[in-house]
């Protein structure tokens, strides 16, 4: 039986990861701004909060990004905005929501 053989350096040569409606929730882990060559980052219709990395634009290789379909607050960082806006990177987001839109979108909610 041969030896199965995955490179130490993975983080490397994954140039696309698509994590489309996985069921991922919570925050987006930081842990992705280590796959140093992805191209393609696709983690839409999921649960995930919080705000979007500013560190997303330390990826270099990154020219596609997919965030829409999920619960994000704040606002898409400026560096992710220029780099979409000078073609450089394909980006699709929601509108994201503001805290205390959040807060009042539950409140009309509840009653």
């Amino acid at each position: 039986m041969a030896a199965s053989y995955f490179p130490t350096n993975i983080q490397l040569i994954t140039v696309s990861r698509n994590l489309s409606s996985s069921h991922l929730t919570g925050k987006i882990a930081v842990s992705l701004l280590n796959l140093t060559a992805i191209q393609s980052l696709d983690l839409s219709d999921n649960g995930l909060t919080g705000t979007v990395p500013e560190e997303f634009v330390q990826l270099p290789n990154l020219t596609v990004l997919y965030l829409n379909g999920n619960s994000l607050t704040g606002s898409v960082p400026r560096t992710l905005k220029e780099k979409s806006n000078n073609g450089l990177l394909q980006l699709r987001f929601d509108y994201l929501l503001r805290p205390f839109q959040l807060l009042s979108t539950l409140i009309e909610q509840s009653f």
